[in-house]
């Protein structure tokens, strides 16, 4: 009798523990799914934020391109004015006053080839930046709508009974703070003004100064000088490109200019006739009749394009975080309670010093101008677990 009782308790006791173990099993098997629906979400937005870094570099890069392109056109007319004045002045010499009449014919024929060509390749580049503007926006979407579906597509795989708790106030907040209140699209005057800074600082050599001496005598000397200057005016891109050349002959008080050769072209908005300062490489300064000359004839380039609306990171500054929900319902019938697990990962913007180090070392802010975003996983705090307990 003892045995018997002896043994049916045995028998209760390993049926409890194997309940409990069974149940255990549930619940961590939720809490793994919650987990991996939450580290899928986070790949899917690390991604997004990666692919709007690099297409903001490419439009950076594709402005640029504008140009390098209108300062190559601007040189070769100054080029071409150049030698045609040159040219002129040697045509009385013998044998040499032809052979200048030849090249500069030919220097010609390739400053008009480039100045028919000009608008056109303009205009490719301005439709490879609203295509770039175009797939941003299509990917924010996308990334949004595809977070979605991949995570009910995980939940449904794992187990046909569990289900995506979006409607609580944690998934909900993540998902407003990566796609909504995270990052918006470049608008507004200082939006404006902080392109075209960057635009300027992305400027290669030729683009930023062609500028240099290069004729050096007793009282005289020969400067060539010229740049791309980027601008904008009420939310539209404007590019100018001027190139000068010219003899300085020393004077008493001041030097004379003798204007060799000159060329400009300009989008959107005209090049000035005066100004004052170093800008456009110090030509108007230095050579203020020849870059008159210049922008008096300068090339109007037709069209023109709005400063594109990038996405950009806002001065959020609170730790961005993806919280996923995952719950298994109770079932009634069986008497199974309701199992559930609290998934969370963080964006986080880190570049790693030892393969991509900064020139000037510092520490660099969270952007959207580099492609260093990754997930990591987070934890959720015990009194936030309560309150979702509630919500789910």
């Amino acid at each position: 009798m003892l045995a018997a009782l002896f043994m049916a308790g045995f028998l209760f006791v390993t049926l409890g523990v194997v309940r409990l173990t069974l149940q255990s099993q549930e619940q961590l098997h939720v809490q793994h799914v919650a987990d991996y629906v939450a580290d899928a979400a986070g790949i899917i937005a690390a991604r997004d934020l990666n692919f709007k870094a690099v297409t903001n570099r490419a439009m950076l890069a594709n402005e640029v391109v504008i140009g390098q392109l209108m300062g190559l056109s601007s040189w070769f007319s100054m080029g071409s004015k150049t030698m045609e004045n040159i040219a002129l002045i040697s045509a009385w010499v013998p044998y040499l006053g032809p052979v200048m009449q030849g090249v500069s014919k030919v220097v010609k024929g390739a400053d008009q080839a480039i100045k028919k060509a000009l608008p056109a390749a303009v205009k490719a580049q301005q439709l490879v930046l609203q295509l770039l503007q175009s797939a941003q926006f299509t990917f924010h979407a996308a990334s949004w709508a595809s977070s979605i579906l991949t995570m009910q597509e995980i939940v449904e795989a794992s187990h046909p009974e569990y289900e995506l708790a979006l409607l609580n106030h944690a998934s909900l907040q993540s998902f407003k703070d990566v796609w909504m209140k995270m990052q918006t699209r470049r608008s507004g005057h200082a939006q404006h003004i902080e392109y075209i800074r960057m635009v300027a600082e992305s400027r290669d050599g030729f683009s930023q100064k062609r500028t240099y001496r290069w004729l050096t005598l007793p009282f005289v000397k020969a400067n060539k000088l010229g740049a791309s200057e980027v601008g904008q005016q009420a939310g539209k891109v404007y590019w100018h490109a001027i190139d000068t050349t010219a003899l300085q002959v020393g004077g008493f008080f001041t030097d004379k200019e003798l204007p060799l050769g000159w060329g400009a072209n300009y989008l959107q908005k005209k090049l000035p006739y005066k100004l004052k300062g170093l800008g456009y490489g110090g030509s108007y300064k230095v050579l203020p009749f020849s870059s008159y000359l210049a922008a008096k004839s300068a090339l109007p380039i037709p069209g023109g394009h709005q400063v594109p609306s990038q996405y950009v990171l806002t001065d959020y500054t609170a730790p961005v975080y993806i919280t996923v929900a995952v719950r298994k319902p109770a079932n009634e019938e069986t008497g199974a309670p309701k199992r559930w697990g609290v998934g969370r990962t963080e964006l986080v913007y880190s570049r790693p010093a030892k393969w991509w180090p900064r020139a000037d070392q510092a520490y660099e802010k969270p952007n959207l101008f580099n492609a260093f975003w990754r997930r990591q996983k987070a934890p959720v705090h015990p009194v936030e677990l309560e309150l979702l307990g509630l919500q789910i």
